[in-house]
């Protein structure tokens, strides 16, 4: 079949299998009134990976949890590494501060919940594309991961587009292609927080922007929390629950967090990971008031200062992961997915790191301190930027 007529079939496929997004971006009351639902960019096949790495990366991921719930959990190690940062990135001072804020009070709750999305690159060479092909980590999310609802779908998809291409239909495209439990995972997990809190009656706030284009996936995650686990999800805009706002949120004197009258019981954040999400003191004093509660933060802001750049290049140096990985195998498997990554700040190592992007741009990529993507830098340079990182660049051939 033509490639074009695959692609139409394709995208009828994903608007009427659950596989959407807002056609434009719109107010969390214009989606709750008049929904546009549209198809998300997507690959039209997929992608061929080598299956011994992609069942390396699947047995290594209890190791990457326990590695950044341990680093979140030594918070003189997150302040140490993020001084320099901190002294020019004024998004990560103020996640600090709140960290601080914490460890003046103490914390109210020591459970948190996390859900990490570990991002891996191939990288290969054109002589041997199997047995030297190597996935390598690019980053850890820590905040807001996504997408797991509507990634269940895809591999459904892939099996129709990759039969359509081809003309025959085969059973072994199944065991070629196999779902993920993904949104399900996600579920079960906020399930059991939820569980862990201990109160029947108190609800699951996720917290979102304003203005939104990934809403299906979102509302998919409450239909499942609610039919399969009977957990309710309440959904609320950060801009509304600020204090003063239409959803005042507030503490009782137990520490409990209790927005609109109901008391929360995990708290998900599906936004505030970049500085356009804090447009006011107001939105620092809730992040603050969240993190003091007893309320289950998904994530802390602990583990969100984890999936900082500069944290992921303190864990390539020697000796760093022995600090929080208790097997020499676990620290071994792990570090082989690490990339060499360097500091750009103002010392005589971040001149020598700054020296080899200058003299091989072509080589390395500028990463910011950042989740949400899409603002790396591929070619220039930026000196003497405490708010950056110089990661060695990926080679990709196929």
């Amino acid at each position: 079949m033509d490639v074009r007529e695959v692609a139409l079939k394709a995208q009828y496929y994903a608007l009427s299998h659950g596989i959407l997004v807002q056609e434009t971006l719109m107010t969390e009351a214009e989606n709750s009134s008049q929904p546009r639902p549209s198809f998300p960019r997507f690959a039209l096949f997929p992608s061929p990976l080598p299956r011994h790495e992609l069942a390396f990366l699947k047995s290594i991921q209890p190791q990457i949890s326990e590695l950044y719930d341990n680093v979140s959990r030594d918070h003189d190690f997150l302040k140490t590494a993020l001084k320099r940062v901190a002294e020019t990135d004024e998004f990560t001072r103020r996640l600090v501060d709140v960290l601080e804020t914490v460890d003046r009070e103490g914390v109210s709750n020591e459970t948190s919940f996390s859900l990490l999305r570990s991002d891996y690159m191939l990288e290969s060479r054109p002589e041997a594309w199997n047995s030297l092909t190597k996935m390598k980590q690019t980053e850890v999310n820590t905040i807001a991961a996504s997408n797991g609802c509507l990634s269940e779908r895809f591999p459904e998809l892939h099996r129709y587009t990759v039969s359509l291409r081809d003309g025959i239909r085969e059973d072994n495209y199944e065991k070629e292609l196999p779902t993920p439990p993904n949104g399900r995972g996600i579920a079960e997990g906020l399930a059991a927080a939820w569980k862990q809190y201990g109160s029947n009656s108190a609800v699951i706030v996720m917290l979102v922007g304003n203005r939104e284009l990934n809403v299906y996936d979102t509302y998919q995650l409450g239909a499942e929390l609610w039919l399969n686990h009977g957990v309710k999800m309440v959904r609320v805009v950060f801009d509304d629950v600020i204090l003063g706002g239409s959803r005042e949120a507030k503490l009782r004197e137990d520490k409990a967090l209790v927005i609109d009258g109901q008391e929360v019981a995990v708290t998900y954040f599906r936004t505030g990971y970049t500085p356009e999400h804090y447009p006011s003191e107001k939105h620092w004093d809730v992040r603050s008031l969240f993190e003091r509660s007893r309320s289950i933060q998904c994530p802390s802001v602990a583990l969100h200062l984890t999936g900082t750049k500069k944290v992921q290049q303190e864990l390539g140096k020697p000796g760093v992961l022995e600090k929080f990985l208790r097997s020499a195998d676990a620290v071994e498997r792990v570090r082989a997915t690490f990339l060499n990554m360097y500091s750009l700040d103002q010392t005589p190592k971040g001149d020598e790191a700054a020296a080899k992007g200058i003299a091989e741009p072509m080589n390395y990529v500028l990463k910011p301190q950042r989740e949400g993507g899409g603002m790396s830098v591929f070619v220039s340079l930026c000196v003497g930027c405490g708010g950056v990182i110089l990661l060695v660049r990926i080679k990709y051939v196929f």
